[in-house]
């Protein structure tokens, strides 16, 4: 049998081997990317569930005249609904109506 000595290209077993490579380099940056994630997460949920102490939150103002309806918008009006301790600090007021 006659062999072409000018055939060129990659064998079925460099090709093989290059896609090994590539599954393992892959694997290895899912599983690094997965666990930084669940970092990430449990941190987050650990920031959120924090309990709400009974001394953070500040008395309700008693709306009975019309000047402390002013009082109490006044102190709504500086409430960041961004922060999750202001919504809950709204939310406790609200419900006390």
């Amino acid at each position: 049998m006659k062999t072409n000595k000018l055939q060129s290209g990659f064998s079925i077993i460099v090709i093989l081997i290059i896609i090994a490579v590539i599954g393992v380099v892959g694997f290895l940056g899912y599983k690094a990317y997965d666990s930084t994630q669940s970092k990430v997460i449990e941190s987050d949920e650990a920031a959120v569930l924090q309990p709400a102490v009974a001394s953070d939150v500040p008395a309700a103002i008693e709306v009975t005249t019309t000047a402390s309806l002013d009082e109490a918008t006044a102190q709504l009006d500086g409430i960041n609904l961004e922060d999750d301790a202001d919504i809950v600090l709204l939310d406790s007021e609200v419900n006390k109506f």
